[in-house]
């Protein structure tokens, strides 16, 4: 079934999409948005789950800017609890990827503090990714805290206090998070706690949004 590229089930799918890149290819120099979705077409397969096929545009929005065209296959379960299945082929972003390498591995950090707000937009995907379904939109909203962390290996280690926003709910998730980074070998999520909103917390969804 032919799908409405602007409508919600086919942004739904290519966000997951999105933060699927990002668990893939992010970093504190690198981090993918959603440009466009170009086509997007669903069809029932077994035990009616749903399979989402996408033509989408995403935009590296930390260091060059450059758009990449990919294709999707995002597979929902119905177990709310399994994260989506998801496939993803962008043309020429690995090539990029490997251009952008050797400035990772150089250390150019420029701008002190934004390599980690752009580490805490990776991490957050992985969260994302783990919590989607068929009834959710997310959208990092706000860093609330990080803190440095000791590490005896050569990697940059970070805790953070992140706010996760649902576009369908919207409600305010809070996340505490542990990851460490280093060049040439990717994010990881080392902790990960769900923190239940304080009653006399009143944090708005109108933050910022990391698309």
């Amino acid at each position: 079934m032919e799908l409405v590229p602007i409508h919600f089930p086919a942004r739904r799918a290519a966000k997951v999409a999105l933060h699927h890149l990002n668990t893939l290819h992010g970093s504190p120099f690198n981090v993918f948005g959603l440009q466009e979705v170009h086509k997007a077409t669903m069809e029932e397969i077994d035990s009616g789950r749903r399979k989402y096929s996408l033509d989408l545009s995403v935009i590296e929005w930390a260091s060059s800017n450059s758009v990449f065209r990919c294709l999707a296959l995002v597979t929902f379960s119905l177990d709310l609890k399994t994260p989506p299945d998801v496939q993803i082929d962008c043309a020429e972003l690995q090539q990029t990827m490997l251009s952008l390498q050797k400035d990772e591995d150089q250390g150019n950090m420029s701008e002190e503090m934004k390599p980690f707000w752009h580490l805490a937009a990776v991490a957050s995907s992985f969260i994302m990714l783990k919590e989607s379904s068929e009834n959710t939109e997310f959208n990092m909203a706000q860093v609330a805290s990080l803190n440095q962390q000791e590490s005896r290996e050569k990697k940059l280690m970070l805790k953070y206090h992140i706010l996760l926003h649902d576009f369908v709910s919207q409600e305010i998730l809070h996340w505490q998070l542990l990851c460490s980074w280093a060049p040439g070998q990717g994010v990881e999520i080392l902790e990960a706690q769900f923190v239940p909103k304080c009653p006399h917390t009143n944090e708005s969804a109108d933050n910022t949004a990391a698309d």
